[in-house]
């Protein structure tokens, strides 16, 4: 790690978010311009590798676009991870590339970095959601789940399935590479596995954040990440 250089990452995997990373992109370097991008991209077939491209060159040094066209695996969980080995500053952000969560939080949550956290859990103040209802009770039920299974370890969060979160770059990693089987690589709940797998071992902070409305895309979410995350409560 540099340190006198950038301090954070921010990783953002993305599958056809052509609509929506360029702002995000934009907004993240309005937050701080000295943070570095990671766009970590699972096979789009729309132009988000070109919109990525443009950001890269009016931020020079600063964006990085990661194609993961001949991964073995699919899936949030697994480009993260990918993403997560190629980070060089102390600490990292994880955030959607459909500009919901707010890059306006980044900042709060490098601060609880830099005061001794190990992992910051951003977490969804109220909102309407605009969702069918057994979209919204899968949510929940699922919610409820990962809560019930921390517990049992001993660690206690609001949203345990948040997809906006922050970590130390070398402990995340050192977690990951000693467990990796523990980990749902086609899933998509990278926070929920990486707390299960350390339990009270590590300091948690949370930051609220306010959820906002998709701008751009779709949901990616299936039956199947259903199914995977059912699985990965029992690893």
């Amino acid at each position: 790690m540099n340190d006198h250089g950038p301090i954070a990452t921010i990783i953002i995997p993305t599958l056809n978010e052509e609509r929506s990373i360029g702002a995000l992109i934009d907004e993240i370097f309005s937050t701080n311009p000295t943070l570095l991008v990671i766009v970590v991209d699972d096979n789009s077939s729309d132009h988000t590798g070109r919109v990525v491209a443009e950001r890269a060159e009016q931020y020079p040094g600063r964006v990085t676009f990661f194609s993961r066209t001949s991964a073995e695996k699919r899936g949030i969980t697994a480009s993260v991870l990918d993403a997560s080995h190629q980070v060089t500053t102390e600490y990292f952000v994880v955030m959607d590339g459909d500009l919901q969560h707010p890059p306006e939080a980044i900042p709060e949550m490098i601060d609880k970095l830099k005061q001794g956290a190990d992992v910051v859990a951003g977490y969804r103040l109220p909102y309407e959601e605009k969702q069918a209802a057994h979209r919204v009770l899968a949510t929940r039920v699922s919610t409820a789940l990962a809560k019930a299974a921390l517990l049992l370890r001993g660690v206690k969060v609001r949203d345990p399935m948040s997809g906006f979160f922050a970590a130390n770059t070398k402990k995340f990693c050192e977690n990951v590479s000693s467990s990796p089987e523990r980990f749902e690589p086609e899933g998509y709940k990278v926070l929920f596995d990486f707390l299960k797998i350390v339990g009270t071992s590590v300091k948690i902070s949370e930051v609220p954040y306010n959820f906002r409305i998709r701008l751009g895309g779709k949901s990616k979410l299936s039956a199947k990440h259903g199914w995977l995350f059912l699985r990965s409560l029992m690893k």
